[in-house]
């Protein structure tokens, strides 16, 4: 209130300062009380907010090495679908080759 200052309260009467005094001190109180609590609050975010970087990091990590895995299965299948065709040519190479150790 615009009349709520020290020198008012002290014309008034020396408890009505002794209350203004008191009230500008809680207020004082509560707003560093509120600022501390912020800071605490902040801090803990910034916790959170580095364990959920790692966490992405290490899910980024998780991906690129199961791309890899797929890049390699895809490979191999392809190799062993290439070299399925060799065993028909092999096997019967392997035949002529009995049949002709036999003569």
């Amino acid at each position: 209130m615009e009349d709520y200052d020290m020198d008012t309260a002290k014309r008034v009467c020396g408890d009505v300062a002794g209350l203004l005094s008191w009230t500008r001190a809680m207020a004082f109180f509560f707003g560093v009380n509120k600022e501390a609590e912020l800071d605490d609050k902040q801090r803990e975010l910034d916790i959170v907010r580095g364990q959920y970087q790692a966490a992405l990091a290490e899910k980024q990590k998780l991906i690129d090495a199961a791309n890899v895995c797929r890049r390699k299965m895809q490979a191999a299948a392809t190799l062993i679908n290439g070299l399925a065709g060799e065993k028909v040519r092999w096997t019967q190479q392997s035949k002529a080759f009995r049949q002709q150790l036999g003569r």
